[in-house]
């Protein structure tokens, strides 16, 4: 071999080692190039929707759950969604294809009545993405800081192999599918963006193969299948104003013995229209200490929009409609009907509505009923009910035996004294069965301060009412006519005086219950009793 054919020998040799050497360098540090991004890519949040990043800010995170902009959803999703004129809420057209019960009857009702469910917004701008999901079909959930939604127009199910890229444009790889783990997927960009339990990225079309499947609908949430209460039971109404309320409610339940949490979350407005203050974490948080929820839905004590909503036909429907998806929506157990404050005059309109309400809550098996004063009071407030109609539609009439002296009373006088308890109970089971009858008891009491010229009154509720005593160190004494311990102390010309509700005034109407055979009681309200209470309710009510 010539000395210059050594020499090019020797030189591509040289060559071929550097290049070696470079190459391998570079594919290191393509390499961790490459691990950067991808370790980048697994630190930044970000919302996907369909398979496109969107700002993590469209998602937020309130009480430890996701909210998503209301702007967003109206673009994106709803674009039929308005405001309401307060800009508290949102109201969501339904979309008729999807109410689909096994129950014809109930199929053809809802779909012939429902016009539209409002959702409240959080913090102004936000709506609750699991009660969203419920109204608009749609799949969301959480891996590694990154929160995806699938539109229901759009998700497949499916599984997936190969390569996991990063990115839609299929050029970085983030892992290696086997594709032996079920996934859900939808088309987005050149591929399927995929999501399961353990990881979201995206895969070539030829790699996601596809499972065959319906989509999702209504009947897939189906009424909660439950047994018949035992006697006697204990309902505990929740008085919550607002949605906020609803969303940050005390999980602290003092009333542990109850079976049964009846939260104020629906009003009448005009139109037949049902505003809703609901939040889906109550009656799960409820459902977990083993309570059964029967919402609440008033008339906004508003007769002229009670008329307006009895009279029409449709808004009747429609209200009636909106209870049964409301139910479901937010996985209620029952509904009780507050209606108050009525027209007399309108006395066969409200019997109407509530036997129409039956039929119709019969057929989703969740139980309705009603609250009524006690017999012969005012017109409005009393006399409207015609309480033998009524109660022949009701599964419970519950009797609201308190009030025997509002606040605004010129006397001053007990909530309620046993003997006009007893008398309400009564007059009542002259007109309800007495398998029906709930009595409602006060878990408070009025401070009255009698100064000679007028009474004014404050409420007392019962876990108060010990530390209140003692403090002003008013003098107890027991009324024999009325069943119930007394307390009084005089300031100057002022005259403090309270009829308690302590354990001798709740075990005489556990007494009642027990007597006449009664299905059990509802107290108004929550966290208005202490733990000594509610200790003797449980061990004096069955």
């Amino acid at each position: 071999m010539k000395k210059s054919e050594k020499l090019l020998l020797l030189l591509l040799l040289v060559l071929a080692v550097s290049f070696g050497l470079a190459y391998h360098r570079l594919t290191r540090e393509i390499g961790a190039v490459k691990a950067e991004m991808v370790s980048e890519y697994l630190r930044q949040e970000g919302f996907y929707f369909n398979g496109e990043l969107h700002p993590a800010e469209t998602l937020q995170i309130f009480e430890g759950r996701p909210f998503i902009s209301y702007h967003f959803v109206k673009e994106f999703m709803a674009e039929d969604m308005t405001l309401s004129a307060s800009g508290q809420r949102v109201y969501i057209p339904i979309d008729k294809a999807h109410l689909d019960f096994e129950d014809q009857t109930l199929n053809t009702y809802l779909k012939e009545n429902l016009v539209d469910i409002n959702l409240p917004l959080y913090q102004g701008d936000y709506l609750p993405l699991d009660t969203l999901a419920k109204v608009l079909f749609f799949e969301y959930g959480e891996v590694d800081h990154h929160w995806y939604l699938l539109t229901e127009e759009k998700v497949m199910t499916g599984r997936a192999r190969g390569n996991l890229y990063i990115n839609h444009n299929l050029n970085i790889e983030g892992a290696r599918l086997e594709g032996d783990e079920e996934v859900l997927g939808v088309l987005a960009g050149e591929g399927v963006f995929v999501v399961s339990d353990h990881f979201v990225g995206f895969v070539r079309e030829k790699d996601f193969e596809e499972s065959s499947g319906d989509g999702r609908y209504f009947s897939r949430y189906s009424f909660r299948e439950q047994e018949p209460l035992d006697d006697p039971f204990y309902l505990v109404w929740d008085q919550i104003n607002s949605y906020e309320e609803a969303v940050s409610f005390d999980p602290v339940l003092v009333e542990k013995s109850a079976d049964v949490i009846s939260p104020t979350l629906f009003a009448l407005n005009i139109n037949g229209i049902i505003i809703n203050s609901a939040d889906l974490t109550y009656s799960r948080w409820a459902h977990e200490e083993e309570k059964r929820v029967w919402a609440l839905v008033s008339n906004a004590f508003n007769p002229d929009w009670t008329r307006e909503m009895l009279e029409e036909e449709a808004l009747k429907s429609r209200f009636i409609a909106q209870l049964v998806l409301l139910s479901l929506i937010y996985e209620y157990d029952g509904i009780n009907l507050d209606f108050e404050n009525i027209y007399l005059a309108d006395q066969e309109l409200l019997n109407d509505f509530v036997r129409e309400a039956s039929e119709v809550m019969a057929l989703t098996g969740l139980p309705l009923s009603m609250d009524f004063t006690v017999p012969e009071g005012s017109d409005q407030w009393s006399k409207v009910y015609d309480r033998e109609t009524l109660a022949g539609y009701l599964d419970y009439f519950i009797l609201m035996a308190y009030d025997e002296f509002w606040a605004s009373s010129d006397v001053s006088g007990p909530v309620a004294s046993l003997p006009w308890t007893l008398e309400g109970v009564l007059k009542t089971l002259e007109l309800v069965p007495p398998e029906k009858l709930i009595l409602g008891i006060p878990g408070y009491m009025r401070v009255w301060e009698d100064t000679g010229g007028g009474n004014t009154s404050n409420v007392l509720s019962i876990k108060n009412r010990d530390s209140y005593l003692e403090e002003r160190n008013f003098e107890i004494t027991y009324l024999e006519d009325l069943s119930m311990n007394y307390a009084s102390r005089r300031e100057g010309n002022t005259l403090y005086r309270i009829w308690l509700e302590d354990e001798t005034a709740i075990g005489r109407r556990l007494e009642i219950v027990k007597d006449f055979n009664l299905p059990g009681i509802a107290l108004w309200r929550r966290n208005f009793i202490d733990e000594q209470t509610e200790q003797f309710i449980e061990e004096n009510l069955d």
